[in-house]
């Protein structure tokens, strides 16, 4: 087993979610640096060293965290479903809802409370 929030969440989503709504969601909840890792990491367990291995391609540029994103999907999509490692998260704080509309209400809730202390830092 290994501890990664993003690649539990995306491993158990890959065949009941749209692939560009799992997209999105990876894109909207996690920040790049946990894209990277998780990529990285599932790309070091399943990809690398297997014969006709594709390489781990860094992405740059502006839209660096959405093909990262698409690209975590896509290696689980090529993987079969037998040689996926088991992903736990050790924190559910850090997965994000199953329901579309749920994730709305969360991010919602976040950004509002964002809104909040910045109100509250320009009133001083």
């Amino acid at each position: 087993m290994m501890v990664n929030e993003l690649l539990c969440f995306a491993v158990n989503s890959i065949n009941k979610t749209p692939h560009d709504l799992l997209v999105k969601i990876l894109t909207e909840f996690y920040d790049e640096e946990q894209i990277e890792t998780a990529k990285t990491l599932y790309y070091e367990l399943c990809e690398q060293g297997k014969p006709g291995a594709k390489r781990l391609i860094k992405r740059k540029g502006p839209n660096k965290k959405q093909t990262s994103a698409t690209d975590i999907v896509h290696m689980l999509l090529e993987t079969p479903l037998e040689n996926v490692p088991c992903f736990v998260a050790l924190n559910l704080d850090n997965v994000p809802s199953s329901s579309l509309e749920a994730f709305d209400l969360t991010k919602l809730a976040r950004d509002l409370e964002g809104c909040r202390r910045n109100y509250k830092v320009s009133q001083n």
